[in-house]
């Protein structure tokens, strides 16, 4: 099913979305000049920052977290030679500096990676000037896929119509056919929005759920959370913050950090779904989507296949 994007903050948390639009490089000039290295179509790690009006370090980072995706976008290393070969460059040392080339070369840009960049980029001005346009071209494929539906729908009913008139008692059944498909296939959707908020519902009022993978569904609630509210996975924020509300806010606590600090001294790794007892899932994947919920953070797609 088409996931519909009406919010920014869909494609940080959302990798399938981000996908969906990166043939949707021409964004990036329609938000601000963008300068590439010459003769190479490809931007320094500098250039990029400077684009999105970031720190280095802050770029850095993000791609350490998302190295895999920018990666599959062209993003490598390239040394100082290649560059300057590549690009018939000739300026002078210090002018390269300039670009961003030092003598230990760098990373390089093409356009799809410079525009992941942008729907990842949480504070960045720039970055979200890019998603709302993103966002803008989503509303006008919206627009025209709803004017799509109802010229369809018009068309099946006057088919029926027409056939209905000329007595065609084939015509009619194949083109009551066809709109009875038609329906069908938003009914379909319908329903599986439906489902996905059931889900919801069925785990915030802890009824009785068998999770397929309690370990990994968890992990995925804690990392959308994080993302949305802490703009990474690189810290154990949303975890704290799950660990204080077991200990707070259920009725017999849960201290997953007391377990875990007691687990470390015998295994420095131990992490917090380590010490996790089985029957726990049960009453902590609620809490976690709780404080999705309450936050604001959509999880219903992940709750779907769990």
């Amino acid at each position: 099913m088409t996931k519909l994007i009406t919010s920014q903050e869909t494609f940080i948390i959302d990798a399938n979305v981000r996908e969906s639009h990166m043939n949707r490089v021409e964004v990036l000039e329609k938000v601000k000049g963008l300068l590439l290295l010459p003769n190479l179509e490809m931007a320094t790690t500098k250039q990029v920052a400077d684009f999105y009006e970031v720190n280095q370090n802050t770029l850095r980072q993000l791609i350490k977290e998302h190295r895999d995706e920018l990666e599959q976008d062209g993003l490598h290393y390239k040394k100082y030679a290649e560059i300057k070969a590549l690009g018939n460059l000739t300026p002078k040392l210090n002018e390269l500096n300039a670009l961003g080339i030092s003598r230990a070369g760098g990373n390089v840009f093409p356009r799809r990676a410079i525009l992941r960049v942008g729907m990842l980029l949480r504070d960045s001005e720039i970055a979200k000037e890019v998603r709302t346009q993103l966002l803008h071209i989503e509303e006008k494929a919206t627009s025209e896929a709803k004017v799509a539906d109802i010229d369809e729908e018009i068309q099946l009913q006057m088919a029926i119509g027409q056939a209905f008139m000329s007595g065609d008692i084939n015509a009619l059944a194949h083109a009551s056919e066809k709109l009875i498909d038609f329906k069908s296939r938003h009914i379909t959707k319908i329903e599986n929005k439906l489902q996905e908020q059931k889900t919801v519902i069925k785990t915030l009022a802890k009824e009785e759920m068998r999770y397929k993978t309690p370990e990994k569904i968890l992990r995925k609630l804690v990392n959308r959370y994080s993302v949305v509210i802490h703009g990474t996975i690189g810290t154990n924020k949303g975890w704290q913050d799950l660990c204080s509300h077991l200990v707070n806010k259920l009725e017999k606590g849960i201290n997953l950090k007391s377990r875990r600090t007691n687990a470390r001294r015998g295994n420095p790794r131990a992490s917090y779904i380590s010490v996790i007892r089985p029957e726990e899932f049960e009453i902590i994947i609620p809490a976690m989507v709780g404080i999705c919920m309450s936050s604001g953070v959509d999880v219903s797609d992940i709750l779907k296949d769990a």
